[in-house]
């Protein structure tokens, strides 16, 4: 049953993240939530790495969106925008 719900959230989870929702943030909640009441079910190496990549993810989403913002003729001004834009969304 446990398992079930895990899947449920993932896949809820992916479906938020087209909406700007934060999606990734709550598979990383849900994956330690079900390590936590299941004991030995997913590793803590495992967690630790799923929650370097999501940090990764997010830097590299909002360097990119001020990246393109400057590239297509955007101020310095809008580059910030973006980039606050792209965080605060999540």
């Amino acid at each position: 049953m446990g398992l079930l719900i895990l899947v449920v959230v993932m896949v809820l989870s992916l479906v938020l993240i087209p909406f700007g929702l934060p999606g990734l943030w709550l598979m990383i909640i849900g994956a330690l939530s079900y390590s936590l009441l299941l004991p030995g079910s997913i590793g803590w190496v495992t967690l630790v790495g799923a929650t370097v990549l999501a940090v990764v993810a997010e830097v590299l989403e909002s360097t990119l969106a001020g990246k393109y913002t400057r590239k297509y003729g955007g101020s310095l001004r809008a580059t910030w925008g973006a980039i606050f834009a792209v965080s605060s969304a999540r």
